[in-house]
């Protein structure tokens, strides 16, 4: 386990709070066996964590989200090893809670550490409605203490782009906002073929007029509270401007988009 004094080291230079860093550190440990398992390569790592971790996102992430392309009963095995080697090297007791969604299923990790007064819990969430299109392979690369060897399987930021653009037509998070704006500020390319492939398995068509909508309905109080706590204290000072700054370089790309296809 992280050592707490390494845990206080860590939330001060990187300015985030000691329980955000702690999950962090177990996510990485979780990934780090899983992926080491046979059978894990058909399994793809993805969403705001994926971003965080993979793809070097600013911003803190809560759960671990996968597509899979296997048997529930066999990864339940998986994930029974990886939380047994976790155990066994945090030396603190892991429960585990199972819930079957219409998709796939979902399992919630609670974890007593003496670093923290309240269980720490890590949401796993499996699906299996759709195939990955454009799974890459990568070890993580993190600060924090974790000797890593497990190469990760897991989705790239255009389809990630594509998935968090249906995200916001069907729920309302500010930290899926945030994700768009970070990978467009990467460069990520919009692909409209691929967002309507997403939106495919909700029966919906991609519409890039409802989706400059949609973000101009949120409002600075409501985007900061969702995202502040998941952002180091250095980088929040642009929580304020961020909408506006989506829009900007979202709305010159959407009609590009919109004026090609009319062409």
């Amino acid at each position: 386990m992280i050592d707490f004094s390494d845990l206080l080291q860590l939330s001060k230079s990187l300015r985030v709070s000691e329980f955000v860093i702690l999950r962090e550190y177990l996510q990485i440990l979780f990934l780090n066996y899983f992926y080491s398992l046979p059978n894990s390569h058909n399994i793809v790592f993805k969403g705001g964590t994926a971003l965080r971790l993979m793809h070097l996102s600013n911003r803190y992430s809560e759960d671990l989200d996968f597509t899979i392309s296997i048997k529930n009963k066999d990864l339940e095995k998986m994930v029974f090893v990886t939380i047994k080697k976790m155990s066994d090297q945090i030396i603190e007791p892991i429960t585990v809670k199972t819930l079957l969604t219409p998709v796939g299923f979902s399992q919630r990790l609670s974890v007593q550490t003496s670093h923290s007064k309240i269980p720490l819990t890590i949401k796993l969430d499996f699906s299996q409605r759709e195939r990955v299109i454009f799974p890459v392979q990568s070890t993580i690369t993190t600060t924090l203490p974790v000797a890593l060897f497990s190469p990760i399987t897991y989705m790239d930021t255009k389809e990630i782009l594509a998935e968090k653009f249906r995200a916001i037509t069907n729920r309302h998070k500010g930290r899926d906002i945030y994700d768009i704006w970070y990978l467009l500020r990467r460069n990520t390319l919009i692909d409209p073929v691929l967002i309507q492939k997403k939106l495919d398995y909700y029966q919906e068509k991609y519409d890039p007029k409802k989706i400059v909508e949609i973000i101009q309905k949120w409002n600075t109080k409501d985007f900061d509270q969702d995202v502040r706590g998941f952002l180091p204290e250095k980088d929040r000072n642009i929580i304020p401007i961020v909408i506006s700054n989506l829009l900007e370089d979202l709305n010159p790309r959407l009609e590009k988009i919109i004026t090609s296809n009319i062409g």
